[in-house]
């Protein structure tokens, strides 16, 4: 049984030389992808103005995920980064990887929230200290 990548993931790899797909060129590729704890990515960085090109990196925690009209997977970290998501590792599967990229991308973000009821704050903060 073979694990290839999707054809939607293979569409955003990063081209023979190591740059990202024309379409996705502004930002940063992550290549050789995957998801470590709960929502955070490691994999190669690929972005040749970066001193970290070709280094592997694992990012802060995706908050969103959205797939463009061009179908680059676009992924927003915690601290503001996005990164384009190219294949993602062999052993990490590409089913799993698109299980991940779609459960990101219906997480609404947290401009979409309702506020936090004080009554449920105050209990939280309750149980840390």
């Amino acid at each position: 049984m073979s694990h290839d990548a999707s054809p939607a993931i293979q569409a955003v790899s990063p081209s023979p030389g190591g740059a990202p797909a024309a379409a996705a060129a502004a930002l940063p590729t992550i290549d050789r992808w995957l998801v470590a704890g709960h929502d955070r990515i490691v994999g190669v960085l690929r972005d040749g103005t970066s001193p970290r090109h070709g280094k592997k990196i694992i990012t802060s925690p995706v908050v969103r995920m959205r797939i463009r009209d061009d179908g680059a997977r676009v992924a927003q970290t915690q601290s503001g980064s996005r990164y384009v998501l190219a294949a993602p590792a062999a052993g990490f599967g590409a089913e799993r990887a698109e299980q991940f990229v779609r459960f990101k991308c219906s997480v609404p973000s947290s401009q979409e929230l309702p506020p936090l009821s004080p009554d449920l704050q105050t209990g939280l903060l309750k149980l840390q200290g």
